[in-house]
């Protein structure tokens, strides 16, 4: 047809096919030539062809279209000191970061901008910043993917996101360990009123847990899980102490036991929504397996709170320490480690024994790739290994 395929490539980000049809189809159209008569003297010999005219390029090589990185505005990254408070803004509208820019300045920050979600997390991983604004919708890696990987990092989960995109408000952001979320088109004073639960986040040095629990081991158990020189714990018997509590106080997470002395934990939530309480976020301490009743019941009070659930003392500790945005690595190294089985993929598989089932061969390969390397060149090498198993 005259056209042509091109390809642009680049190593780790990926490659993009551009195909080429010209509007005269007669443009590059390839003539063949009239085969010549076979000789009567040669007719053993093979048939020549003149060769085919080359096709003519719709474009030259020096015309390969790449798509330029958008721009970013002039920042901070080349100017920071040790002491400095950085934020991390990931935002594809240049606009509007600059708006972010002028408002992290006047709130003290220094101010490191970036256009999409992979240059995001590489430089979260690179300067540690002390928090992040976040777009959902950008190249390379949407702000789900950013939060989530964020999120489960323990040298960076610490680190306050507020997220601020187009889209409508989504169900469960606050969830993931965002702090915040701001639909855009956004007026001056919710900015400022974003940057300053950022700011107030930071400075607070210790942090206020409240533990909702009837007996008194539980509560002593729970103080033992959480405690740490950054954590105030205050502990009350029943629902009715905690709505006192709460409209006295400010806290900064709930510790709530699933049946109280008086009245099921929904009930305190109930009553916190009645009162319209700023209710913190919400880790509910089971010991055990919600019950699809209860699961269903305590999913109606997720509009209004953000609500976790901890069956294990260690999932207690990894909950409480997400949404108070605890530094993982000044806690107690016991509990470091505690921390680090949900998160460290090295920890998690360590000394697992992992069946895959699959019917193609393709499938895997591509699994084993993502587990252990020494599989992987077992499977190269076809020698299948004691404890990997493989069954169509």
């Amino acid at each position: 047809m005259g056209g042509e395929i091109q390809l642009s490539s680049v190593e780790n980000e990926g490659a993009t096919f551009t195909l080429y049809l010209p509007l005269d189809r007669n443009r590059g159209s390839k003539k063949d030539s009239v085969s010549q008569p076979d000789d009567d003297k040669n007719r053993g010999s093979k048939r020549n062809s003149a060769s085919k005219p080359k096709p003519v390029p719709i474009l030259q090589p020096s015309q390969v279209i790449n798509t330029p990185p958008l721009p970013s505005i002039n920042d901070d990254r080349n100017n920071i000191e040790e002491n400095d408070r950085v934020i991390l803004i990931i935002e594809d509208d240049i606009s509007f970061a600059t708006i972010l820019h002028r408002l992290a300045h006047k709130k003290g920050f220094k101010c490191i901008h970036v256009t999409d979600g992979k240059t995001g997390i590489e430089f979260a991983e690179q300067y540690k910043p002390d928090a992040i604004t976040l777009d959902i919708a950008l190249p390379k890696l949407d702000g789900w993917h950013i939060l989530n990987r964020l999120k489960d990092n323990i040298n960076l989960r610490h680190i306050p996101v507020h997220v601020m995109s187009a889209q409508d408000y989504p169900p469960g952001v606050l969830n993931r360990g965002a702090i915040g979320f701001l639909t855009k088109q956004v007026n001056e004073k919710q900015l400022e009123s974003a940057f300053n639960k950022i700011t107030t986040l930071l400075d607070k040095t210790i942090r206020q847990v409240l533990v909702v629990a009837c007996e008194t081991s539980v509560q002593q158990e729970i103080r033992d899980i959480l405690g740490n020189h950054d954590i105030e714990v205050t502990t009350v018997d029943t629902g009715e102490q905690a709505t006192q509590q709460m409209q006295t106080h400010t806290y900064d997470c709930m510790v709530l036991d699933l049946i109280l002395q008086d009245e099921f934990c929904f009930t305190v939530l109930k009553a916190l929504e009645e009162q319209d309480a700023a209710i913190p976020p919400v880790i509910v301490y089971t010991g055990r397996e919600l019950t699809t009743t209860e699961y269903d019941n305590l999913q109606v009070h997720t509009r209004s709170a953000v609500i976790r659930k901890a069956e294990t003392n260690e999932r207690l500790l990894d909950e409480v320490s997400l949404f108070l945005h605890r530094v993982v690595k000044n806690l107690p190294e016991y509990k470091q480690e505690s921390i680090a089985r949900f998160h460290d993929k090295e920890v998690i598989f360590k000394d697992k024994k992992i069946l895959i089932v699959d019917d193609d061969m393709r499938n895997i390969f591509a699994l084993a790739g993502t587990l252990k390397k020494e599989w992987l060149r077992s499977l190269q090498s076809c020698r299948w290994p004691k404890r990997f198993r493989c069954f169509e």
